[in-house]
Order: structure tokens, then sequence, then C-alpha cells
């Protein structure tokens, strides 16, 4: 998932992301297809539709965790400018 960190509410979850209070995910979902192990009874979900995903102090499920975030700041800043700079300069006419 990717904030857009132009709003103010998606800067105060980024500052909750990066300081682990926020580390659950919620997600919800209409299921197509599943199957069920009769050994196990183990479903096995084969088709579903994607509804949402949410950020959560609490997921039901401890396996829908946020495992890394990245860094707001970009590694190669302007990057776009100088590859045409460079792209310029190899350009014969």
């Amino acid at each position: 998932g990717q904030l857009i960190l132009d709003l103010p509410k998606a800067r105060e979850v980024y500052t909750l992301l990066t300081h682990g209070l926020i580390e659950d995910l919620s997600i919800g979902y209409v299921m197509k297809q599943c199957s069920i192990d009769q050994k196990t009874k183990e479903r096995t979900i084969h088709e579903a539709e994607l509804v949402e995903i949410s950020l959560v102090t609490f997921g039901a499920n401890p396996e829908a965790k946020i495992l890394t975030v990245k860094d707001k700041t970009p590694k190669f800043p302007n990057i776009l400018e100088r590859l045409e700079k460079i792209i310029q300069k190899l350009t014969i006419y």
C-alpha cells in the first residue's frame, strides 16, 4: 500500500507505523470459492474478491501484519531530471 503524505491523516498514520504503534491489518473479502479439508477442518480459499484493507491496532488474524514501512524520503531525489541530463549529454545531434 501507499500513503499520500500530502494529507495530514496520512502523515499521522505514517508516524504511528514507523514507531510500531500500528502493525496489524484488517482484510475484508468476499469468498468466491473455497474447500475444506475433512481431516484437518482447514479451509483453503481458492478465489476471493478483495473489498478492503485497513490498518488496525488489533487485527483478528495474528498473521495479518505490516512487516516493513518504507522511508518517506526518496532514495534518488530528482532522478528523472538527472536521467534527462545524462541522456542529453549522450545524445549526438
